[in-house]
């Protein structure tokens, strides 16, 4: 199965992420909005935790403000995740989060 697709703009990853995460009951929150620069692109919450996600295409790369801020919120102990594929469609949001927080 292929996950990598070097002709996905970002924005067409983030929002087929932001559609399944919507549909499998998370708050989701853009931050690009709300916050300074560096922040990952959307806040997710469930059940009383918070996670991030930072979208990129398969070929971009993370700032050095961005690497900081991600840094920052893991050691805060919170879960990043650097998305750079579109979702598997056979599975909900909540089996690919705890796919992504095996691989990181």
């Amino acid at each position: 199965m292929k996950l990598l697709k070097d002709k996905e703009s970002e924005a067409k990853i983030q929002a087929a992420w932001i559609k399944l995460l919507k549909e499998d009951g998370y708050i989701v929150t853009r931050l690009r909005a709300v916050s300074e620069a560096g922040w990952p692109d959307i806040m997710l919450l469930k059940k009383g935790v918070a996670r991030f996600i930072e979208f990129k295409q398969v070929s971009g790369t993370l700032s050095t403000l961005q690497r900081l801020k991600i840094n920052q919120l893991r050691r805060e102990g919170f879960q990043v995740f650097i998305i750079s594929y579109m979702p598997i469609k056979k599975m909900s949001a909540e089996e690919l989060i705890r796919a992504l927080a095996v691989l990181k």
